[in-house]
């Protein structure tokens, strides 16, 4: 019984494996016809409302599916559909709805989806600063070509970048763009990636043109714009390939030809029917007709743009303030915290700034205590064992008299006066600012005071005025070795307080002053 569970639960999971088999084949051949037949409606009429319903339909399914690529080709083509030919609030509905999505997802290729759909609502709007933000950032998060799951998200980013680059008069920027695209197309053909009718060949092609135009050079601008030319699919429709009419209506008009350009603003109008340019183009085509000198056609243009346009602006217009007015609170609520957030940083940076310095206060006084702790404790020491070693030689020789005592005691005095002198001299101490009082005793190992008194009792004056005139030596002596030492340097370097009582002291003993001095010297 054992063995026979065991083949029936084998062949039971056998048979799910296969159930699951056919079911993946079943979703992948599903999808793959839903992506050839939006190719199909894409090629047809690009903006054909049944593309839209379509790509609505079948989003929920592609969603849902493990291989993202269709998913992320379904929104590049719903994102240009939208751009083209929906009006605001559909633009602003789907990219709402894209947001809530990319904001709860860590794919950086659909975080540069709604970034990218965010920028073109701000081109609709007539924001092109704000859409130029939102698109580098959907470039900057958005995974290479090579890396994409569609490398259509990748171009069709890029290639928004570069129409905002040229519409910013930028053409060196819009350059660096096109060479990766021109690397993309390569890379495509390497791969045997679809193209289908050369719809993204002629848009690269047709933005090189716009380049070359914005920089005046119309050689080249005419030989991108034949390349385009040969790319066109015959019989394919206008809307399929905007860009090259776009562009060769800019080139009719630099190079003069009215007609042609009027001809290509009638297609784009009739036939492209591209909602974000068309205030414009009708605006241009009854400027055309006027320079034309067809008077009554230019009339009936004028008041076919003043009609749709008002009525286009005035929508365009109330969207544009509700966004700056949502956008401005929005900056005022960020501003106003950043500013708490600064206070509050800077509170705390003060508060450690006091800590450490009460901390620090705190320590300096404790280390000086212990050092004046210290010293008072050795200059005991040494009174002591003085007051010790002389009540010894007292003791031991009870028959000397007082003035022996006395004697001694000069003769040790004396002894030390020299010994200080001598350190004094070699040591230089003297150019130091207490006159060398501290490195003297340290030196000598009495307290400062005895070492003073000993040097001036060996020196048969004053300490100060020992010192003064060891100073007074030693300048003299910089003054006759270096001559390009300033009187003022030397005074400094001796250990004098300021130059005039410097020069005060000199003259007393030398009867010239420092600089006279010097140039006694010749």
């Amino acid at each position: 019984m054992t063995m026979a569970r065991q083949i029936i639960i084998t062949i039971l999971l056998c048979l799910a494996t296969l159930v699951q088999a056919d079911a993946a084949r079943h979703d992948a051949n599903r999808t793959a016809k839903i992506v050839q037949h939006i190719k199909e409606l894409h090629f047809r009429d690009p903006g054909s409302k049944q593309l839209l319903q379509y790509l609505e339909a079948h989003f929920p399914y592609l969603r849902n599916q493990p291989d993202s690529a269709a998913y992320f080709y379904a929104c590049n083509k719903y994102a240009d559909w939208l751009f083209r030919h929906a009006s605001l609030d559909q633009i602003k509905d789907a990219s709402r709805r894209i947001c809530e999505l990319a904001s709860d997802s860590d794919n950086p290729e659909l975080i540069a989806t709604a970034r990218r759909a965010q920028g073109q609502y701000m081109l609709r709007l007539g924001l092109p600063k704000l859409a130029g933000g939102y698109l580098r950032d959907a470039m900057s998060v958005c995974p290479d070509y090579s890396h994409a799951r569609s490398y259509e998200t990748y171009a069709s980013i890029a290639t928004l970048m570069v129409r905002t680059y040229i519409s910013e008069q930028k053409a060196d920027s819009a350059d660096i763009i096109l060479r990766k695209l021109d690397s993309m197309l390569d890379w495509m053909v390497k791969e045997q990636k679809e193209d289908p009718r050369n719809w993204l060949r002629t848009r690269v092609y047709a933005l090189h043109a716009a380049a070359e135009l914005l920089r005046g050079n119309l050689t080249l601008c005419n030989e991108w714009m034949e390349n385009c030319r040969k790319a066109i699919v015959p019989g394919a429709p206008i809307k399929y390939y905007p860009t090259y009419y776009i562009t060769n209506y800019h080139l009719a008009m630099r190079q003069g030809n009215y007609n042609e350009a009027l001809e290509m603003v009638d297609m784009l109008l009739d036939k492209a029917n591209v909602l974000p340019l068309r205030d414009e183009y009708l605006l241009q085509k009854a400027k055309i007709l006027q320079h034309l000198g067809r008077w009554e056609e230019a009339t009936k243009a004028y008041a076919i743009y003043i009609d749709e346009g008002d009525r286009s602006q005035r929508q365009t217009l109330a969207e544009r303030l509700s966004y700056l007015r949502n956008s401005f609170e929005f900056e005022r609520t960020m501003n106003e915290k950043r500013a708490a957030e600064h206070e509050l940083m800077l509170f705390t940076v003060a508060s450690a700034a006091l800590l450490v310095a009460l901390i620090v206060a705190i320590w300096a006084m404790v280390v000086l205590r212990k050092k004046n702790r210290h010293l008072v404790r050795l200059l005991r020491n040494n009174d002591n064992q003085h007051r010790q070693d002389s009540s010894t030689d007292a003791n031991n020789d009870s028959s000397d008299t007082n003035d022996d005592a006395t004697n001694a005691d000069a003769a040790f005095e004396k002894a030390l006066g020299n010994k200080g002198m001598a350190f004094m001299n070699s040591s230089k101490a003297y150019n130091e600012p207490d006159g060398g009082r501290a490195t003297l005793a340290a030196h000598l190992g009495v307290s400062e005071r005895v070492a003073i008194n000993a040097v001036a009792t060996a020196a048969g004056c004053s300490f100060k005025t020992y010192v003064n005139a060891m100073r007074l030596e030693h300048s003299r002596r910089l003054l006759e070795q270096d001559t390009n030492t300033t009187i003022a340097d030397i005074a400094t370097q001796c250990g004098f307080g300021t130059i005039r009582n410097y020069q005060t002291l000199f003259k007393e003993k030398y009867g010239l002053s420092p600089s006279q001095y010097r140039n006694s010297l010749g």
